[in-house]
């Protein structure tokens, strides 16, 4: 299918009005475990000027990464955007800054000490990953994956990378179902998320009420998001003794919720996803973003839209950095992401674009039919000869990583060092590690890595730390080697420690001249007391 530049338009406006709608609806009610019964906004002055929203803030400094970097945005570009960008510290956002500027990298970030990673804060900037890969899901999915790393983990992750990967498909299937069907085939089928959504699913097609499967979501998938303004005191029995459970899940459960039972209706689907209560802004500016996809923004009913005005307000960045793109109007934004499509998609998925002074006009080739289904993990393809792989990780290999682990991507093969446990050792502890890379397919020829194993601050390789791995020319094969690092038993118990894996990339029959893949990947060890480690 194709999307030209209007359509493309009308769709990623509608986007972000959908969202600044289900946001604004929902704001008064965040944090309220109740059933509500909201059927329009209830705020004071808003007229063309809604409350801020950090859903959409985060956004606008990932479309300022996209502007700058492209496709090659990562995980590591964002964690820069996330610690100059962003100020607040609050929940997952200060977890992450903290373990940022400790020096973790994105990924790690997102795990270690994080009491908030499988909450709702990922899943709700996942449409300008949809926007920037426009019928594109298993691009979108991928840097949603990366997005949600630097600050989540678990069911987090996955809470985005099924909204951008559902969104990213809304651009180009308009039946609800299966629009959710397939952002579900890029999760794994036994996560919570998934859970969630399938009980709001068959909910609704058993003919239960919103209520019910509201109900039968608590109870099989709950939340704590209801219940973190509410004192003990105005707490029934239930909710006293309930099980905390993941944010995201439940959370997202309500959006789908929300879009079964709104049943294409726009006002009706906002409002649902609000009276269900908990993360009431997330919850209905996810539904309401993928809504204004599929119906465009010459669809939405103006009742919603014209009271806002398509305004943004801004309250989590920080804009005293010089050259940043802050717009003030879903135009603005639209108008933003527009411009950074051809940039950020391969020029294989964008037609022959037409320039006429100033405007870029392009058409993006989308997937259709059962090509937006996420495709099945291979390790051999067709064509085996030709193949030229890839050099990003895609959403099967990222899903397919380690709880504990550093990834890397190099132009001719990819690495993965994951750590046998949480990141902390002891005085006179041996510490072990994996190493695994992986050939892309790219270089299409037998490939040596020469690895070298650095460390600082007391740290020393059993072995000494240097070997060779062959990577043979066949597309994704894997060569591992394990290695551990032992720790001076003398070495203060105060002090952080790095192991740096320096890789070089090799041709077999030149060796031992170098190809250019060449880089580093690093691992951090935090030197604690036993007694204050409790090792998962």
């Amino acid at each position: 299918m194709k999307l030209n530049y209007t359509q493309l338009k009308d769709k990623i406006k509608g986007c972000f009005n959908g969202k600044n709608v289900g946001g604004t609806l929902g704001a008064p009610f965040e944090c309220l475990r109740r059933i509500n019964d909201v059927n329009f906004y209830v705020q004071k002055n808003i007229d063309k000027n809604p409350p801020p929203n950090d859903d959409l803030d985060l956004q606008i400094v990932w479309l300022n990464a996209a502007m700058k970097f492209g496709s090659e945005v990562d995980k590591n570009i964002l964690a820069e955007y996330w610690l100059t960008y962003i100020y607040p510290r609050w929940s997952e956002y200060g977890t992450a800054k903290a373990n940022l500027s400790r020096g973790f990298s994105a990924g790690v970030s997102g795990r270690l000490e994080n009491a908030y990673g499988e909450s709702c804060g990922s899943f709700i900037r996942s449409e300008i990953w949809a926007c920037l890969a426009p019928a594109h899901p298993e691009v979108a999915s991928v840097y949603a994956f990366y997005d949600s790393s630097v600050d989540h983990y678990g069911e987090g992750v996955y809470g985005e990378v099924f909204c951008a990967a559902a969104e990213s498909a809304a651009f180009a299937v308009s039946d609800i179902e299966k629009v959710i069907e397939i952002g579900l085939s890029y999760i794994p089928e036994n996560c919570l998320v998934t859970k969630a959504v399938k009980i709001a699913r068959d909910s609704y097609k058993r003919g239960l009420s919103w209520q019910q499967a509201r109900e039968k979501l608590f109870k099989e998938v709950p939340g704590s998001f209801g219940l973190q303004c509410k004192p003990l005191s105005e707490m029934t029995e239930e909710e006293k003794n309930s099980k905390a459970g993941c944010d995201a899940p439940n959370n997202i459960g309500i959006a789908a919720i929300g879009l079964y039972y709104g049943e294409g209706d726009f006002g009706k689907t906002i409002c649902t996803a609000v009276n269900c209560g908990e993360d009431t802004d997330c919850s209905a500016g996810f539904a309401g973003a993928l809504l204004g996809i599929i119906l465009g923004d010459e669809g939405l009913p103006k009742k919603w839209t014209d009271v806002l005005d398509g305004v943004i307000n801004t309250c989590c960045i920080d804009l005293s950095e010089w050259g940043f793109f802050c717009p003030k109007t879903v135009s603005e934004f639209t108008d933003g992401i527009l411009r950074v499509i051809p940039s950020f998609l391969k020029p294989d998925y964008l037609c022959e674009p037409l320039v006429t002074f100033c405007e870029e006009i392009y058409e993006v080739k989308g997937l259709d039919g059962d090509k937006l289904f996420c495709p099945p993990y291979e390790i051999f393809k067709r064509n085996l000869w030709r193949n030229r792989g890839e050099r990003k990780f895609d959403i099967n290999e990222l899903s397919r990583l380690p709880k504990w682990a550093e990834f890397e991507e190099f132009p001719v093969f990819k690495a993965v060092l994951t750590y046998e446990k949480e990141p902390y050792i002891k005085a006179g502890e041996s510490f072990g590690f994996d190493l695994t890379l992986i050939n892309n397919g790219v270089a299409r020829s037998q490939l040596w890595a020469n690895v070298k194993v650095m460390t600082s601050g007391g740290l020393t390789v059993a072995g000494g730390g240097e070997f060779a791995l062959p990577l043979q020319n066949t597309y994704r094969y894997e060569a591992k080697q394990s290695f551990s690092v032992t720790l001076n038993v003398n070495h203060s118990a105060t002090e952080e420690v790095y192991v740096i894996v320096e890789l070089n990339g090799c041709l077999l029959y030149t060796s031992p001249s170098p190809r250019h893949s060449f880089g580093t990947i690093r691992a951090k060890l935090i030197v604690a007391d036993s007694r204050d480690v409790t090792n998962e």
